[in-house]
């Protein structure tokens, strides 16, 4: 659920995946590589790097297996809307 105060977007808001940005400040804030990733996802380092390079968008159940992967870590994204731009952050507790 989309929090209103924004706190957190979490994948109940369906219309938005993690950007390739946000992926790579995600990995930055966690200390894993893109290997890691990967691993931790289920998918394929060259999805990855290439999502995070803007080369290509993954297929939906790829770019959830990610975010997914992401928000376990406890980071989670934050879309652009009327508080200010995209980015990443530590979530204390769980999303509501």
């Amino acid at each position: 659920m989309r929090r209103t105060d924004n706190k957190a977007t979490t994948m109940a808001d369906k219309n938005r995946f993690i950007s390739p940005k946000q992926v790579a400040g995600a990995r930055a804030m966690i200390g894993w590589t893109q290997i890691d990733l990967a691993s931790r996802a289920g998918v394929g380092r060259s999805t990855v790097k290439e999502y995070e390079a803007g080369n290509i968008t993954p297929h939906p159940h790829n770019l959830a297996k990610i975010q997914k992967a992401i928000e376990g870590a406890g980071v989670h994204p934050l879309h652009e809307d009327e508080w200010g731009g995209e980015g990443v952050r530590f979530f204390k507790g769980t999303p509501e």
